[in-house]
């Protein structure tokens, strides 16, 4: 039943979006600093498999802790059903709760349990790093192409990224900065980045129609690669339709928060 909710594949296709860093431009990115020797097309398809992989193990974490809080509730509380884990984000432990109130339940409860909050925090810290070296090389990457800022230095660049970004996320460490964390994540995200992608696939595919050859030769001249139908038809067709569908269904959902 599940399966046939948009919101369920709205979800699924915006965690792989994050997971990936699809439409971000951070892939982008660090691609311009690799050699252009590179077989890019063996690598996305490596971090694909492996990100996906990664996430699917991760489920044999995340689902077991979930019904083991189910279960837990259930006993103290008779509204709760042990084997329905919906009801479990009636109490909050659902979206950010899960990493800041589910996990740290759970965890408490193992022996060494300060031990395994030490690294589960660490793990969380590091994540969270990461993704800002990737946004942060993203921007940086967008203005020096474009010669903005040219004249400064790069650690001062960054530094004036890293300070301003600070400031705009002031919000969301705010009394109401939950409120507006759940508001960017469920709204700002999911339409932006489907539809950043869309464009990229158009104007790859179909803006120019000289472009897709171009990019073709170049590829193969550097790599020795020849990007076939299959690359063609998927960037053509079926990753444009199934975009331009989700984008569809999302702005077809406008409470995607339930409120």
């Amino acid at each position: 039943a599940l399966l046939g909710d948009v919101k369920v594949w709205l979800r699924a296709v915006v965690q792989i979006f994050y997971s990936l860093g699809v439409g971000f431009g951070s892939l982008i990115a660090f691609g311009s600093y690799g050699k252009k020797t590179a077989d890019f097309a063996r690598d996305a398809l490596c971090v694909s498999m492996v990100n996906c992989m990664t996430s699917f193990f991760a489920g044999f974490v995340v689902f077991p802790i979930l019904g083991f809080l189910a279960q837990e509730l259930s006993y103290v509380n008779p509204c709760f059903e042990g084997g329905n884990l919906a009801d479990l984000s009636s109490v909050g432990l659902s979206g950010a709760g899960l990493a800041f109130v589910a996990f740290p339940i759970a965890i408490s409860q193992m022996s060494l349990g300060p031990l395994w909050a030490l690294l589960f925090f660490l793990m969380l810290l590091c994540l969270g790093i990461d993704s800002e070296f990737a946004m942060v090389e993203s921007v940086m990457t967008v203005l020096s192409d474009a010669g903005v800022g040219a004249r400064w230095p790069r650690p001062a660049l960054s530094a004036a990224i890293c300070v301003l970004s600070w400031a705009l996320g002031l919000v969301f460490v705010s009394r109401g900065g939950i409120y507006w964390f759940n508001l960017f994540d469920s709204y700002t995200c999911v339409v932006s980045i489907m539809f950043v992608a869309f464009l990229e696939c158009c104007g790859l595919m179909w803006y120019r129609r000289a472009a897709w050859a171009h990019f073709t030769e170049e590829v193969y001249m550097w790599t020795g690669r020849r990007l076939g139908c299959g690359f063609m038809l998927s960037w053509r067709v079926v990753c444009p339709a199934l975009l331009a569908v989700l984008v569809g269904m999302a702005c077809g959902r406008t409470d995607l928060l339930d409120a």
